[in-house]
């Protein structure tokens, strides 16, 4: 493995970052104009129906919306490696690896989420007075919960590094394969984990069927697992792990 792998340079990061957003920005425009279309027509279209008018942009809507623009762009991240002549074009970037990655990361998982939550917040402010003009009814608008937005952001980053690592494995239709890929991953961990507290516990089922007076039975270690710091702390590494095996199957690519 060549050191060149590990190697960052602000400048040379800063100028993949402007890149990144040049190349993207249309394309940015393009979703958050069809997201916010789309809500403003169901919001006008409310007009002629005879129950409450109720705004879409709501918190439900922007998280929603937000976690999808996630999976879709992370699974697009490294679309430069679906076809050969681009990816010969991307992988000869006098950059390293770690530089580019951080420069996608940076581009997918900060700069669009927070320009379109930014555009969201406008529009709802905005469009219910507008389409107000043309009602007697009450709009409501529910206010945007920023506190709940800021704490699905980490579990949506956490995913989204996931597809970006299928975007570097398999980036021709990553997203179909990552998904199935995931699928699979949790059925096996379900099955695993299932398996392990029949054999570990196993007075306390019928066969397969956990037993009526073991139901509020705690389990070893159950408030450190359900507690907010282990969980993040496990968001943490395997957010790690992931971006380190997205680095090094980057590099792999550019060998």
């Amino acid at each position: 493995m060549s050191s060149s792998t590990f190697l960052f340079k602000f400048n040379r990061y800063k100028h993949l970052l402007i890149s990144e957003w040049h190349q993207t920005k249309y394309t940015m425009l393009i979703v958050y104009v069809s997201i916010i279309g789309v809500m403003f027509l169901t919001l006008i279209l409310q007009l002629f129906s005879s129950s409450r008018i109720d705004s879409p942009y709501n918190t439900e809507s922007m998280a929603s919306t937000l976690t999808i623009m996630a999976i879709i762009f992370g699974s697009l991240c490294f679309i430069e490696l679906a076809k050969t002549p681009s990816r010969q074009n991307y992988l000869s970037i006098p950059a390293s690896a770690l530089e580019k990655l951080v420069s996608k990361w940076t581009m997918m998982a900060i700069i669009i989420p927070l320009t379109y939550i930014v555009f969201f917040s406008i529009f709802s402010w905005i469009a219910p007075p507008i389409v107000q003009l043309f009602t007697a009814q009450d709009i409501i608008v529910q206010p945007l919960d920023f506190t709940m937005i800021l704490e699905m952001l980490p579990p949506m980053i956490l995913i989204q590094s996931i597809y970006i690592l299928g975007s570097i494995w398999k980036p021709s239709y990553s997203i179909i394969k990552t998904t199935f890929s995931l699928f699979l991953l949790v059925i096996t961990i379900g099955l695993i984990t299932f398996l392990f507290v029949r054999v570990v516990y196993f007075d306390m089922f019928d066969g397969f069927i956990m037993n009526d007076n073991h139901i509020s039975v705690k389990f070893p270690f159950e408030d450190l697992i359900q507690s907010k710091l282990f969980r993040y702390l496990i968001g943490i590494g395997i957010f790690l792990t992931v971006m380190a095996a997205s680095l090094f199957k980057l590099r792999e690519k550019e060998i």
